[in-house]
């Protein structure tokens, strides 16, 4: 018999592991922050405490702590979270060590995702790190674990995803009824290049192929609604466009159409709705809060001709849209916007709400091309879409005007 000590042992691989060792006829032995059972020892990294009863005990360490990876959004102080709460947890054990005479094996878990991504080779043990925020953690992680070889032997296991249906991301994914696809690389993060382009389209493409793929493990999945792009038709028509109209012939229309031709696929498995997002209306985010940084510093102008129309979106209706598709089960294509504005309609109201001047001329198309390469179109080209199909499937839009959408965006910049 061995005695065993596990940290993060009330997680799902901490849980199982804890169990086929008892049942083999282990000791084993859990550290918690909140002893409830026999067999918990209590312990809190951060106050550097721990209840050393039991640990003149214990022969191997399992380390399996630190915080939910997928729990929430990786912040500035979230990712120093995360890496806090392995590192400082491993070496509050490698100081406790002392305290554990027979002591002879450490085991700690890592993360498989530690290599970069859209590598075409598998990736082997001896390999680099990547240069992303996981790759980091991982490298800080274990870092910390092989400092345990002062005191005995080592091992790391860098785990993939775990498959079992009573928790992590599987219990997850069996338990999804409905699927909601918002994945894409950032459209308006950088120029598109040749290779920007490709992966533009691939990071859509390539999510809702797994997702389907996935869709095996979901046995009560009965509806999946994704995101789309409203810039699919072409620019500088002078009618409405709506969604039986036929798709443009450059990039932004290119990408839209193989994005929803792998959402459509997903009709062979259930009910599938795709939304066609404007530009979204909200200061949290997106092309308006870039926008108003610049309106904020006096700065405001219209942008190329300033007669070209844009589509928008206010961030609550898009939510509402969402919501009402999910709830009613509603099937096909949908242009999600408000409705649309002239550029310098859209800048005048908006610095007239942001109480900045407006005055200054506007930025003639090239200077945005030569800034924003191809991407520029957005900016500079006209697009007019209908929002009829949507209103006659029964959603009513709650702000009807672009005035009213951003002067509740603007109303606490006064």
């Amino acid at each position: 018999m061995t005695t065993f000590l596990i940290s993060g042992g009330r997680g799902l691989v901490g849980k199982s592991l804890a169990q086929m060792l008892r049942r083999q006829g282990h000791k084993v032995y859990k550290l918690t922050r909140y002893p409830k059972r026999k067999g918990h020892v209590q312990w809190n990294p951060e106050k550097q405490s721990i209840d050393e009863k039991h640990l003149h005990k214990v022969e191997v360490i399992i380390n399996l702590a630190g915080a939910n990876i997928a729990e929430r959004k990786w912040s500035k102080n979230r990712k120093v979270e995360l890496i806090n709460s392995r590192v400082s947890s491993i070496n509050f054990l490698k100081s406790s060590a002392k305290k554990m005479p027979k002591l002879n094996y450490y085991i700690s878990a890592s993360g498989i995702n530690c290599y970069g991504y859209n590598k075409h080779t598998e990736k082997i043990e001896s390999d680099e790190y990547g240069d992303d925020f996981l790759s980091e953690l991982v490298q800080e992680w274990e870092r910390a674990s092989n400092s345990f070889q002062e005191v005995c032997p080592v091992a790391i296991l860098r785990i993939a995803m775990v498959v079992d249906k009573r928790g992590g991301a599987l219990q997850k994914i069996m338990k999804t009824v409905r699927l909601i696809n918002l994945a894409g690389a950032n459209i308006a993060e950088r120029k598109w290049s040749k290779n920007r382009k490709v992966e533009l389209i691939n990071s859509r493409v390539s999510s809702i192929n797994f997702l389907k793929s996935s869709a095996k493990k979901m046995p009560k999945l009965n509806y999946y609604i994704s995101a789309s792009g409203i810039n699919c038709y072409g620019y500088n028509k002078h009618t409405e466009k709506i969604e039986s109209d036929e798709y443009g012939d450059d990039f932004l229309s290119e990408l839209v159409q193989e994005w929803e031709r792998a959402s459509n696929s997903f009709q062979e498995v259930c009910p599938v709705a795709i939304l066609r997002i404007a530009m979204v209306v909200d200061k949290r985010g997106g092309a308006l809060q870039k926008i108003m940084k610049t309106v904020r510093l006096g700065l405001g102008a219209p942008l190329g001709s300033g007669k070209q129309y844009l589509p928008w979106i206010h961030i609550k209706d898009l939510c509402r849209m969402f919501l009402y598709c999910i709830e009613h089960k509603k099937e096909g294509t949908y242009n999600a916007a408000n409705g649309y504005i002239s550029n310098e309609e859209f800048m005048r109201t908006l610095t007239t709400k942001m109480k900045r001047p407006f005055f200054f001329p506007a930025i003639p198309r090239p200077i945005l091309s030569l800034f924003l390469g191809e991407m520029s179109t957005m900016l500079t080209e006209s697009l007019k879409v209908s929002n009829e199909k949507i209103k006659n499937a029964g959603f009513e839009f709650f702000h009807l005007n672009f005035d009213s959408a951003i002067t509740e965006i603007v109303k606490k910049e006064a």
